[in-house]
């Protein structure tokens, strides 16, 4: 990307760091350009009007990579390798639900990723049909009952720490294991589907394991449970 303003008249004055490592140019309308190895720093001594800010500086990197800083704090970053462009806001921007937004990464496929003062972050694909919310601490806990299972136990809701949500299903990951805990809860009935992290129901785990099958744990909007086993079609293993 080209800068945004490339200096009128000539060099005025020139100079270089001790090592040699860093040498600029003043130009006749105050610009200073900075040069460090493949790094090219520009300096405006007014802003250079962008919109509802002004760039005070930008830096250009080899492979195309850039920095521009503007006059209200806020910086604005672009990968030229994936097309990613992140944005860092010197004061935080309010959002139409009235969260404090901290930066935006708008993302070459048109999917955004957005983060909060707080910590939560946002992602959004770029039709707009998917959002994964990720928590700064997991704390969201399902409020619905969870009876004895056929295992005769009792598992424990976890904390959820992320959010997937499409139209037709919602997933909720907790913060148990790796793979964690996966809450499936499709939007056209009041039945979960929950692939438990191992150890949070180790009888189902101990008996499922000898008999080498894949399990869910099936709720319903009482809490009662049954378990759903996937089949295997002999040959397509």
């Amino acid at each position: 990307m080209p800068p945004p303003y490339e200096p009128d008249g000539s060099p005025q004055a020139t100079g270089q760091s001790e090592d040699g490592a860093t040498s600029w140019v003043r130009w006749e309308d105050g610009t200073t350009i900075q040069t460090s190895g493949d790094t090219k720093i520009y300096v405006y001594p007014t802003p250079i009007p962008a919109g509802d800010r002004a760039i005070k500086q930008y830096s250009e990197m080899s492979g195309g990579d850039t920095i521009t800083s503007y006059d209200n704090g806020d910086r604005e970053q672009f990968f030229s390798q994936n097309g990613t462009r992140l944005e860092a806001f010197g004061v935080p921007r309010p959002t139409d639900d009235g969260e404090m937004m901290e930066k935006v990464q708008h993302n070459q496929d048109g999917s955004r990723m957005e983060i909060f003062v707080g910590g939560r972050q946002l992602f959004t694909s770029a039709d707009g049909s998917t959002t994964t919310e990720v928590l700064p601490v997991a704390n969201f806990v399902f409020d619905r009952p969870l009876n004895e299972a056929p295992s005769r136990e009792i598992p424990q809701w976890p904390l959820i720490k992320q959010i997937q949500r499409r139209a037709d299903m919602h997933h909720y990951f907790a913060a148990d294991g790796n793979p964690p805990t996966d809450i499936q809860r499709s939007m056209t009935t009041d039945n979960l589907n929950v692939r438990w992290a191992k150890g949070c129901m180790p009888r189902a785990d101990e008996h499922y394991n000898q008999t080498k099958q894949e399990w869910i744990l099936n709720v319903d909007a009482e809490g009662n449970s049954r378990f759903l086993i996937k089949l295997v079609i002999i040959g397509q293993e």
